[in-house]
């Protein structure tokens, strides 16, 4: 069985999206180094969680979508499975604050600690830190 990761795009101030559910600014900090990454990332996961705006605005998309996020994405979008845990939290960090917007983690009752297990930068400052739970 695949892990079940969580793999999330984040401003360096904590946010998701920014004012008015924007997320442009992830595809401004992005190269081809980066993307090519996240790429490999989408296929070794199990599971692909997304909030419902943004399955909402995909779920027609993916079917017939090109590119290179789209054999990953319709592969693990026919065959999810709730498993209830996540094995790995990668988080993207981009170079950018935003200063407002949808916080990552809000709604935990207790501390969640993480180790770190890896890091990985790409050209135009983005980083790739991926953490285990402790």
């Amino acid at each position: 069985m695949r892990k079940l990761i969580m793999k999330m795009s984040m401003s360096l101030d904590g946010f998701v999206s920014g004012p008015n559910a924007g997320n442009d600014w992830v595809f401004k900090t992005g190269d081809e180094e980066s993307k090519a990454w996240s790429v490999g990332q989408i296929r070794e996961a199990g599971l692909i969680i997304m909030g419902r705006k943004s399955f909402e605005g995909l779920a027609t998309y993916w079917p017939t979508a090109p590119g290179p996020f789209a054999a990953p994405m319709k592969e693990i979008m026919r065959s999810l499975i709730a498993t209830g845990l996540i094995d790995e939290y990668v988080l993207g960090i981009h170079p950018v604050a935003l200063g407002s917007g949808l916080p990552i983690f809000t709604e935990l009752a207790t501390p969640l600690y993480l180790k770190l297990v890896d890091v990985k930068t790409f050209p135009k400052g983005t980083m790739a830190k991926t953490f285990h739970p402790a």
